[in-house]
C-alpha cells in the first residue's frame, strides 16, 4: 500500500492485476482430483474420505424466505472451507 500511495503521490500511473478464482473452485473435476491425489500418495481410507467429501454434496439458494429445491454438486470443491483451497490447488 505505501508503494502504491507513493506512487499516486508523485502523480505516476500504477497499475494493478486483481483476479477472482471463485468461479474456478465450481469446475474442479470430482474423479480427475481423485486420481491426481492417488498419484501424489494419497491412497485408500484417505482418498476414500476425500471422495465421501465430496459427493453427494447438495446446494440450494435461499432468499427472502424463499427456498430452491436442493440439486447434487457433481463437480467443485467447497467454498468457504478450509480443505477447498487446498484441494483446489
Amino acid at each position: 500500500m505505501d508503494r502504491i500511495i507513493s506512487t499516486i503521490d508523485k502523480g505516476r500511473y500504477f497499475m494493478g492485476l486483481f483476479l477472482d478464482f471463485s468461479n474456478a473452485f465450481d469446475t474442479v473435476n470430482h474423479q480427475i482430483l481423485l486420481n491426481k491425489l492417488g498419484k501424489y500418495g494419497i491412497r485408500g481410507v484417505a482418498n476414500t474420505w476425500i471422495n465421501s467429501y465430496l459427493t453427494n454434496r447438495k446446494q440450494f439458494v435461499s432468499y427472502n424466505d424463499n427456498v430452491s429445491a436442493a440439486k447434487t454438486v457433481l463437480c467443485g470443491v467447497p467454498q468457504g472451507s478450509i480443505l477447498g483451497p487446498l484441494l483446489f490447488l
